[in-house]
């Protein structure tokens, strides 16, 4: 029960925070305009109606401002920039790097257009109070057949082999509020054993290696980059993964004015798409197509973290869907474990059809043709 009043209680004082925030923007009506634009924009912002559906390409760059990680799980984005497909839509990108947590708040607070995320408790209690956000596309995913990017792993002298000798023990996650404790549970759930079996510890990659590595946690659920790093020094064992398991990981959301300008956002996605069948072809297609070309622009991208050659080497790679489209039974098991583990309370609950809206993908994909791209499993 520990673990599961700490779900509740760590999850709600996010979410708390979060909504707060969110809350005073919306009712200042911060929607339009409430912030300044990033240094070096010079495209033109357009009015919801101002683009006609068989409008050509315009001659002037439109400005799209979005915010990302900077994980690699953005790379169907920046390369889309870097290789010039959203100039080729007509579209100029404001990009800029920022934590998932402040980029939804000005998403919803009109400072952005697209934002980089993930499902979690403070996304749907936003939802659930007056916040107009749409997930539009998947962005990464752990999906069978392709190595998890995120896995159980245990330090090597821990004395942990087997996931059943964790019962009572520390176990690193990266957030609570979040996609890495589902995972957790799940993986538990095989021995059938709960969140209420461990003792979950909150801490980034880097911490959790320096964790790991000096016995401050026997185990905790690494991704990657860090996830490489350990096994290249050596400190770590993989002891469970997400198996034949579909678990949504990455995601873009629409602001609600951006949402309204439909040829833009699917001249956006189309651009994107491009970006995100290069980074297929280069990690998944058999044969690949393009990889070291991609990691090189990846490296070069100013927004991108992860800058070691070593790193793309050896790590495992996010799957991104080349047509953008989402596993909404996946995605609905998600939303559903936050409301069960009381991390989203007092509001009647959200399905995962009610805060996507794929309409703009799929027309997206189908303007470029869906993907033939054979993935290697």
């Amino acid at each position: 029960m520990q673990t599961k009043r700490m779900l509740k209680d760590s999850g709600r004082k996010r979410v708390t925070e979060i909504v707060s925030v969110l809350f005073l923007v919306i009712a200042l009506g911060l929607l339009a305009g409430c912030g300044q634009k990033e240094s070096g924009n010079t495209g033109t912002r357009v009015s919801s109606d101002s683009v006609s559906k068989s409008a050509p390409v315009p001659n002037e760059l439109t400005e799209v401002r979005v915010a990302l990680a900077g994980a690699i799980s953005d790379s169907g984005i920046l390369l889309a920039d870097q290789r010039g497909y959203f100039k080729d839509e007509g579209i100029k990108l404001s990009l800029k790097r920022e934590p998932i947590n402040s980029s939804m708040l000005r998403l919803a607070g009109g400072d952005l257009d697209i934002a980089g995320g993930s499902i979690s408790a403070a996304f749907l209690s936003a939802v659930s109070r007056g916040a107009h956000l749409k997930i539009i596309s998947e962005k990464a995913s752990i999906t069978p057949g392709v190595p998890a990017y995120g896995v159980l792993v245990a330090a090597k002298d821990s004395g942990v082999d087997k996931i059943q000798q964790l019962k009572d023990k520390n176990v690193g996650v990266y957030s609570i509020a979040g996609y890495p404790s589902f995972i957790l549970s799940r993986i538990l759930e095989r021995v059938n054993m709960s969140l209420d079996d461990v003792h979950l510890r909150v801490m980034n990659g880097p911490t959790m290696l320096q964790a790991l590595a000096g016995g401050a946690i026997p185990a905790g659920i690494l991704f990657e980059p860090s996830l490489a790093e350990a096994q290249r020094k050596g400190f770590v064992k993989i002891i469970a993964e997400p198996e034949d398991q579909n678990i949504v990981a990455g995601l873009l959301m629409a602001s609600p004015e951006f949402l309204k300008n439909k040829e833009l956002l699917i001249r956006f996605l189309r651009a994107y798409l491009r970006g995100v069948r290069d980074y297929d072809k280069a990690f998944f297609a058999v044969p690949n197509v393009g990889r070291q070309e991609v990691i090189r622009d990846l490296i070069s991208d100013p927004l991108i973290t992860i800058k070691s050659p070593e790193l793309y080497a050896s790590m495992r790679y996010p799957y991104i869907n080349p047509n953008g489209e989402l596993n909404m039974e996946a995605l609905q098991e998600q939303v559903t474990y936050y409301y069960e583990t009381g991390q989203v309370a007092g509001q009647s609950r959200l399905s995962a059809k009610e805060v996507t809206d794929l309409e703009y993908v799929h027309e997206a994909a189908k303007s470029l043709g869906l993907s033939d791209i054979r993935i290697s499993r």
